[in-house]
């Protein structure tokens, strides 16, 4: 992961979270699923983060 990369995914996790802790709660889980899924981060994956939202 980029560091331009890391901070897309945390304004995204901040935009789609309720309150801050919330969207500490949804990056750290969106990056624990990339890291054991082997996913390549990508902006395309910002819907994919609606859905990690829903699981954590």
């Amino acid at each position: 992961m980029t560091a331009s990369w890391v901070a897309t995914l945390g304004a995204v996790a901040r935009r789609y979270a309720g309150r801050p802790d919330e969207a500490d709660d949804l990056f750290q889980s969106a990056c624990l699923a990339i890291l054991d899924l082997r996913i390549h981060p990508s902006p395309a994956l910002r819907p994919w983060l609606r859905q990690v939202r829903g699981i954590s």
